[in-house]
């Protein structure tokens, strides 16, 4: 028998994708020659416990029980694992922050690779001292630090190496997370994969990287990431993050809005919403859902506004708005972005150009991940992963 997972052109990968409400993980080919997609080979994902009453705790104990119960599938699958893991993080687990390094010469210079690195590092043990502590004794770790973008000079380049200029500026993206949180991944990484070549990445930069890709206006535009327990923006320009900026309110507020309303379950308040925006349910619970939606919607557009204002005190926003967020609750929350007042603070208009991320924009880009809306985070990990293969970000 062949084994599927033994071409010498392929590379094997496992990524687990961490989010508030699940945990997947898969197993994807990637083409060592870079001249084909990637490609699904196996997938799995394990939803979390609803939480009526939110305990950052038991999220967290339940999010390391699934992690625990996918790489446990995975291990048992029967095939020969990929022994390079790649663990992308969900915004509720992690805290991201642009920088932005700049390096003036008195004379025209060659630009090399320590330079670069040299630069990087410094930057690096800066932002370490700050956050983290002289002697890293901080709770937190930093896990994430990409390089986005490189001017030289003022202009924007892929190939820096070997270049004359005066003026570098480098815009890097970092993130940090709690040192338990990434000790118990690798943890249980180890324990069912046997490899410590673990690769962490943060999906509001993978999702950054994904529109960055399909968006057509390099001036700018902004990414609204909706996820259970928390909405995160990334203002982009110029093919950069800018800002990020989020607040504690996703679509699970709504959801026990509705459960504590009628004293329902989580599924059947699941229900309830799509009955509501689907105009089919019943004179009496549409009233009091309309209710629920409206009082939900003062409180996040209060939320949204205000984080919107916090990030653009200084620029007007770009016009472009895109947002992913779960099946259950795109409409609900497109709803909510169209009826929040951003008049003065856009650059042209006085509402956003709205589009929703679907899953079909992105399935032609990997073999064997459908266009179901339930598969957009795995399609966004997928593409960002074999990027990050073929190219050389700075980790």
């Amino acid at each position: 028998m062949i084994n599927p997972f033994s071409f010498t052109k392929k590379e094997d990968v496992i990524v687990l994708d961490i989010r508030d409400g699940s945990v997947g993980g898969m197993v994807l080919s990637l083409d060592k020659e870079k001249k084909d997609i990637p490609e699904k080979k196996f997938s799995i994902r394990k939803e979390i416990s609803f939480q009526r009453d939110f305990n950052h705790r038991r999220l967290f104990y339940a999010t390391s029980k699934a992690l625990a119960s996918v790489a446990d599938s995975i291990s048992k699958f029967g095939f020969r694992l990929p022994r390079k893991i790649f663990c992308v993080i969900g915004p509720h687990l992690h805290a991201s922050q642009v920088r932005v390094i700049k390096m003036s010469y008195d004379r025209p210079t060659v630009i090399s690779d320590d330079i670069l690195r040299s630069l990087i590092f410094k930057d690096i043990k800066q932002f370490e001292t700050k956050h983290l502590g002289i002697n890293g004794n901080s709770s937190n770790i930093i896990f994430e630090h990409k390089i986005m973008q490189i001017k030289l000079n003022g202009y924007e380049t892929d190939s820096p190496i070997k270049k004359v200029a005066s003026e570098i500026e480098i815009s890097v993206f970092v993130s940090m997370a709690p040192k338990i949180l990434i000790n118990d991944i690798e943890k249980i990484i180890s324990n069912n994969f046997h490899s410590n070549k673990i690769h962490f990445h943060s999906f509001t930069f993978a999702l950054f990287d994904m529109v960055r890709n399909l968006s057509l206006d390099r001036r700018g535009f902004v990414v609204i990431n909706v996820e259970g327990e928390v909405t995160e923006m990334s203002i982009i320009r110029n093919g950069a993050v800018e800002d990020i900026a989020s607040f504690p309110m996703g679509k699970n507020v709504i959801i026990r809005k509705i459960m504590n309303r009628f004293g329902v379950s989580h599924d059947q308040a699941i229900s309830y919403l799509k009955l509501f925006f689907s105009n089919s349910g019943e004179k009496d619970i549409t009233a009091k859902m309309s209710a629920i939606i409206e009082q939900a919607r003062n409180f996040w557009s209060d939320l949204f506004y205000q984080a919107l204002k916090n990030i653009s005190y200084h620029r007007l926003l770009p016009d472009s708005f895109y947002l992913s967020s779960e099946p259950s609750c795109k409409e609900v929350f497109s709803n909510f972005i169209k009826k929040t007042d951003v008049s003065g603070l856009l650059v042209m208009n006085k509402s956003p150009n709205l589009d929703c991320l679907e899953p079909k924009v992105f399935a032609s880009l990997c073999k064997n991940i459908s266009e179901c809306p339930d598969e957009l985070h795995f399609l966004i990990d997928a593409v960002f992963i074999d990027k990050f293969n073929k190219h050389s970000y700075v980790e």
